[in-house]
């Protein structure tokens, strides 16, 4: 798609250059960044939802405008979004969802007989709402707003008649798909069906597949793809090829297929291209679902070149994807495939590949291991044989010797390895990226990874994919030289026996001889990924947001609960869920423990736990009593902040070591959860689970 806005950075640039425009007044009859809409009373669906992302936010503070009540954030001059109603109707629900649970929107609408209308938080929760009342026809001019200048709040907005929907309505407080299934995208809009344009989902994926799961780490999991073809992808049916979201040049054959087991509330796909020649080509996404409909994207949002493609309640089964080069028939589109549960959209990924570090204590860097070169011409996937000689019991404890190498899901670098390397690998070669793993001969030994690469930046690895084996992904370290392995196990009682594995293809864990399709790959930048180093885009709240320091518990009943001993509004160490129902339990892979001595909180509350929560669960489900327990392979405790503010904890239960929370009549909104270990220093390997069926319990998972 060939009509593009500024990118994000751009736009955060041009909106940091210009601070006169917080004395521009604003203009409501502007044409509005993201579009425009027209709709009837009675429309249908009822919620409608924009189908498109929208990104707020500015450096116009609406506070010092006078507007009106609760008119607060900074936005643009501009508007947003434009929505003109054909009739008058009794009521008008503006409703926006922001696409991260901690993140703080508010709300402006110019109604067409000149008032302004504004909100910032609705209903106990960050979303804002704006009722219009006997609402006028006529334009509405909406503005959303984020509590930081120049920071872009994505989200989606809606629209209702409806007095019943509100921001923790069923299906709001998720995103919704944000690309229409469609009719077949390979049938011609022609009478004349050409078989060049079909896309065939029973050929092989050319790269390769995976299997998920609920709650599979690491989230993101990502691939290297490399798409593009020469048969064109057919226009949307019934739309104009360049405003379809199904667009671009595929081959017969999927690029990957990921098959899809369990439940969950969502599943996000996305694509980053990496750079060739210094262009980041333009692509999209093709998505066929195990309902065999067709899910398509260009443009993951307006100005964001970059595509997306979302599955709310993912159904089991196949998704068989595409990836399109939007512009050029037979030119490559090579990048990163990522699959999330997150809340995440391509340019606020949280980095999927392993993260590098500057120093590691222990191992020796200059030391040799067995001599190993991985080039141009080597075998990939690369198979090295790895004996008791080569990886004995190792006696340097990685844990003890790094503690703060910690990454958001615990320790980055931990077991126990020698001093020596396991292999010295040169690396004659800038690869993009680097893939190596290891499959141990006894299925019970635990191994780990550790990886310096020529440069000197370190890298750990441990269980991924559901796996004992560890796997490292390098991504944008086009280091050339000699970089050592050192494989090591968990607890350093037994040598590591088995088979490492280097490749720069799709092999993994679980598919240690799928064979690399380079094809293409000679065409990548050297730095055609962005580096495991940078820094997601965050956004940083200075402040509590209101409706937790309206949550936060207070003194009384013995919980001397302090902001500063747990953070409930930071990001999660695995993520947020939003559930209707919980009948069915829904589980979460979890490693309990942290460094915060719960008993400050008082009352039943002990073990330690992280300062940030471990998981948030966004409940709009029925008034029914919601249970919370963990299982695992220790002693753990649970701290749960329910939406009132209430503290709940737990150690021991149902003569267990598991601990279970049980909430009575359990209201909407969100609950943040602490899993911890009853001992200091404690990481125990579990499952989280919540449900309300009352059957179910530690001795009756």
């Amino acid at each position: 798609m060939r009509v593009r806005l500024l990118p994000i950075f751009l736009l955060i640039i041009a909106l940091c250059a210009v601070p006169a425009a917080a004395q521009e007044p604003l203009n409501p009859d502007a044409p509005a960044e993201a579009g425009s809409l027209t709709l009837t009373p009675g429309f249908q669906p009822d919620p409608y939802r924009i189908p498109t992302i929208i990104i707020g936010g500015g450096d116009v503070d609406a506070n010092s405008r006078q507007l009106g009540t609760d008119c607060v954030g900074f936005i643009t001059t501009t508007p947003d979004f434009r929505l003109l109603m054909t009739a008058p109707q009794a009521l008008l629900r503006f409703i926006f969802i922001a696409d991260t649970i901690t993140a703080d929107a508010t709300l402006v609408v110019r109604a067409p007989d000149g008032r302004f209308l504004c909100n910032n938080n609705a209903f106990g929760l960050l979303n804002p709402m704006v009722d219009v009342t006997d609402a006028p026809a006529g334009d509405y001019a909406i503005w959303i707003g984020a509590f930081t200048p120049n920071t872009p709040m994505f989200g989606a907005l809606y629209f209702t008649s409806r007095d019943s929907v509100i921001p923790g309505s069923t299906g709001l407080l998720m995103p919704v798909e944000t690309t229409m299934p469609t009719l077949d995208p390979a049938i011609a809009l022609t009478p004349t069906r050409s078989p060049g344009t079909f896309l065939d989902p029973a050929l092989p994926p050319v790269h390769g597949d995976t299997t998920l799961t609920t709650g599979f780490l690491p989230d993101p999991f990502w691939t290297l793809v490399i798409g593009g073809g020469f048969l064109p992808v057919p226009a949307l049916d019934g739309e104009a090829p360049e405003f379809s979201a199904c667009a671009g040049f595929v081959e017969s054959a999927p690029d990957f297929t990921a098959h899809w087991s369990a439940q969950s509330t969502r599943m996000r796909i996305h694509f980053i291209p990496a750079s060739v020649g210094g262009v980041e080509p333009d692509t999209a996404l093709i998505v066929r679902g195990p309902d065999g409909r067709f899910s398509c994207n260009r443009d993951f949002a307006p100005g964001f070149t970059r595509p997306s493609v979302e599955f709310i309640s993912p159904i089991p089964g196949d998704y068989v994807i595409w990836v399109a080069n939007e512009d050029v028939p037979g030119a490559a589109a090579p990048g990163l495939l990522y699959f999330t549960e997150l809340t995440t959209t391509p340019d606020t990924l949280v980095q999927a590949a392993t993260q590098a570090i500057p120093m590691i204590n222990g191992p020796s860097p200059d030391a040799v291991g067995r001599a190993v070169i991985f080039d141009a011409s080597a075998i990939d996937p690369m198979a090295v044989p790895i004996d008791e000689f080569a990886a004995p019991a190792g006696t340097i404890d990685l844990e003890a010797l790094n503690p703060d190498a910690r990454g958001p899901r615990g320790l980055l670098c931990e077991g126990f390895v020698s001093a020596t390397p396991t292999i010295s690998v040169t690396l004659p070669l800038a690869f993009p990226y680097l893939r190596v793993f290891f499959i141990a001969e006894d299925p019970q030994i635990d191994p780990v990874l550790v990886v310096r690469m020529p440069d000197g930046q370190w890298y750990c690895g441990d269980d991924v994919q559901q796996n004992l084996n560890p796997q490292v992904d390098i991504v944008g370290n086009a280091a050339t030289g000699l970089a050592s392995v050192w494989v090591g196990t968990y607890d350093g009682s037994t040598p590591a026996r088995g088979t490492l594995y280097l490749t720069r293809g799709q092999a993994n864990v679980n598919d240690p001889l799928q064979a690399a399709n380079l094809t293409g790959l000679a065409a990548f930048d050297p730095g055609a990924f962005p580096t495991a180093t940078r820094d997601p885009m965050v956004v940083v709240m200075p402040t509590t947001p209101p409706v937790f320091n309206n949550a936060l518990p207070t003194p009384a009943g013995n919980q001397g609960f302090a902001a500063a001993v747990l953070e409930p509004y930071a990001a999660t160490n695995y993520g947020e869920t939003a559930l209707v129902s919980a009948v069915a339990p829904h589980t979460l892979q979890a490693i309990a423990g942290g460094d915060v001595d719960a008993t400050v909180l008082g009352g039943e509350c002990v073990g330690f736990i992280s300062a940030q929560p471990d998981y948030r669960l966004i409940w709009s489900g029925s008034f029914n009593t919601l249970r919370i327990f963990f299982t695992g392979d220790g002693d753990a405790t649970l701290v749960v902040l329910d939406p009132n503010g209430t503290m709940h904890c737990n150690d021991d239960s149902f003569t267990t070591q598991s601990p279970t929370v049980d909430i009575a009549a359990a209201p909407p909104g969100v609950y943040n959860i602490w899993i911890g270990s009853y001992a200091p220093g404690g990481a125990i390997t579990g499952t989280l689970r919540i449900t309300e069926d009352l059957n179910r319990n530690p001795l009756n998972p």
